[in-house]
């Protein structure tokens, strides 16, 4: 009982840090450059696309492996995506990529 405790404290102490940090990024994001959205966008669309074919290959066991739920990690996904203010779509089509992707991801259940 004790071990189950120390790693929900530990899961919890982990999770805070985790959405502090991710809260930060996306705060910081929409002062960023087009340059820093850009490269933002590329390394998302590309983390999003691994996460969408380990759940394809793999199933729901893959979220065990992140340090925050399914949920928070859509959130997360999902805030970035909102605040790539300087990337137009239309101009741009992995935004839109990103996009779809955090869709398929978070209804992949």
């Amino acid at each position: 009982m004790q071990d189950r405790c120390a790693r929900a404290l530990r899961f919890r102490t982990l999770f805070i840090r985790w959405k502090e940090r991710k809260q930060h990024t996306i705060d910081a994001l929409a002062d960023d450059s087009f340059e820093v959205q850009a490269v933002c966008c590329a390394d998302k669309l590309s983390n999003i696309m691994s996460i969408y074919a380990d759940v394809q290959s793999s199933g729901e066991r893959v979220w065990n492996r992140f340090n925050a739920p399914k949920d928070n990690l859509h959130w997360y996904y999902q805030s970035v995506y909102e605040h790539l203010t300087k990337i137009d779509e239309a101009n741009y089509p992995m935004k839109r990529q990103r996009g779809e992707f955090v869709n398929k991801v978070s209804l992949s259940d």
